[in-house]
């Protein structure tokens, strides 16, 4: 038996938005795309396809790095985002000997920061992680496995760890137990704030013995909070087990196989998942077209997918978080601080929580708020001034934060489109995944037409043209 997620509207047409775009990837390799990609218009009208599940809160969320909180407060309080990860509590630093907890520990740094992070989101994910030296399995490796006679000293200090911050002013109700679990310890350093119970040296790469410590650790944040939810650790997921690129050896994707195959499935609430996109300068969509993942929908679309086929495979049905996501930049600090990559970023931004919420996740935090060196991701900038995806994000939280979505309208080899309502008011969001464009005949009572950071744009009596630069319409009654 290998049943598969039954196919949507959605998915079925996103197969020919897959395959239009690998021959544009393709396209653009060889140096021919600028002929072929000319711009024919064609008139597209406005099916919708009702979405029927129930609609999550608002899943609008961000990361915010640790040492980073008090210096963005402003901008947390302008953002308001349903979601804060904060990665987190390290069990090295409370009890760096045996059964003796130095909660002081927590007071200088970590706890003033979640104050601040609890007065602007309804909803903190609170990462644990940090194997202390005695409780090493791999030696070196805090970010590694527990040894299996320690596992019972986790849980202690997670129950603990639970009592004391599940309470005000904190409210954490949802608890991260580790970072990219999938990842070998022989890859990163052993200080690494994500990682490694990966090892490759056992079937399906070491999550059999990751649901093994889930299960001590799932009794005991339930007794010390019985609504608290435990979360996956957020999976990596670098290319497909089962249908692995050319000379990649995708073995560490069998992580979650390894988990559910241990029935791990009974001892978290949701699962789990982080996915990056790499920006490049053509105007081709820069998730769907992930090698990695292009096969099953891109980075985003496609590890959900395969997320979602394991546990199927296992009857496991749970939430799913998308808890680490953004748009990277490989390029020179020049290029990767253009307008050219800023616009890109906010670009993305739409395509990501649009598809996410489409998909019915529970949330999609970008990484991070703060600024941040690190492929040049962040919302704010140097000074901690945002960049323009961060004002993507306030003006798409403060119209679809709380909107039910309402369908798919177009996804064929070019156009996508998705409809949302929020009480009267319906939004429709637009944009192609080529460099084509469409024309829209817009709907009637439209109000307004924004482009990715919420700026009204002029629109004609009756049409829109949409390329690859998301469009916002707003109808009212």
């Amino acid at each position: 038996m290998n049943p598969q997620r039954p196919a949507t509207n959605s998915t079925r047409q996103r197969t020919l938005t897959r395959t239009g775009l690998f021959l544009g990837v393709i396209l653009v390799i060889l140096g021919i795309w600028p002929t072929l990609a000319a711009t024919p218009t064609h008139t597209v009208y406005l099916p919708v396809t009702m979405y029927n599940d129930p609609p999550p809160a608002s899943i609008f969320g961000v990361e915010i790095n640790r040492r980073r909180v008090a210096r963005v407060e402003s901008r947390l309080s302008e953002l308001r985002p349903g979601w804060v990860r904060y990665n987190g509590f390290l069990w090295s630093e409370v009890e760096s000997d045996p059964g003796e907890y130095n909660w002081n520990a927590l007071q200088a740094l970590v706890e003033p920061e979640l104050r601040i992070i609890a007065k602007h989101t309804h909803s903190i994910i609170a990462v644990i992680r940090g194997t202390p030296d005695w409780a090493q399995s791999v030696p070196g490796s805090a970010c590694g496995p527990i040894k299996p006679e320690n596992l019972g000293n986790f849980a202690a200090f997670v129950r603990e760890l639970v009592v004391r911050y599940s309470q005000p002013p904190f409210n954490i109700s949802h608890w991260e137990i580790w970072n990219e679990p999938d990842v070998d310890p022989r890859l990163v350093p052993g200080t690494s704030p994500y990682g490694c119970w990966g090892n490759l040296s056992q079937p399906y790469y070491g999550g059999k013995y990751y649901a093994e410590m889930l299960e001590y650790v799932y009794p005991a944040i339930k007794a010390a909070n019985s609504d608290a939810q435990v979360v996956l650790g957020g999976l990596l997921l670098d290319c497909d087990p089962e249908n692995p690129p050319p000379g990649q050896d995708c073995r560490s994707g069998q992580f979650l196989t390894g988990v559910l195959n241990n029935g791990g499935g009974a001892v978290f609430d949701i699962a789990a998942y982080h996915g990056y996109a790499i920006w490049l300068p053509e105007e081709t969509d820069w998730d769907l077209t992930q090698p990695s993942w292009i096969h099953r929908g891109g980075g985003t679309l496609g590890k959900l997918d395969y997320v979602r086929t394991i546990m199927q495979r296992y009857g496991v049905s749970k939430p799913i978080m998308l808890n680490e996501a953004a748009l990277l930049c490989f390029g020179s600090e020049a290029t990767c601080t253009s307008p050219h990559f800023e616009v890109g970023q906010a670009n993305y931004a739409i395509r990501m929580y649009t598809r996410a919420r489409a998909e019915n996740l529970l949330s999609a935090v970008w990484y991070p708020l703060n600024y941040s060196t690190w492929r040049y991701t962040s919302l704010l900038d140097a000074d901690q001034q945002p960049r323009p995806a961060f004002q993507t994000l306030v003006f798409m939280r403060e119209r679809l934060g709380s909107a039910t979505y309402a369908g798919e309208l177009a996804a064929g080899t070019d156009l996508e489109g998705h409809e949302f309502q929020a009480g009267s008011t319906t939004y429709q969001i637009y944009w192609t995944n080529d460099a084509s464009e469409a024309v829209l005949h817009l709907p009637p009572n439209t109000q307004a037409v924004y482009n990715a950071v919420g700026a009204r744009q002029p629109i004609g009596a009756s049409t829109l043209t949409v390329g690859f630069e998301p469009r916002i319409i707003e109808i009212r009654p």
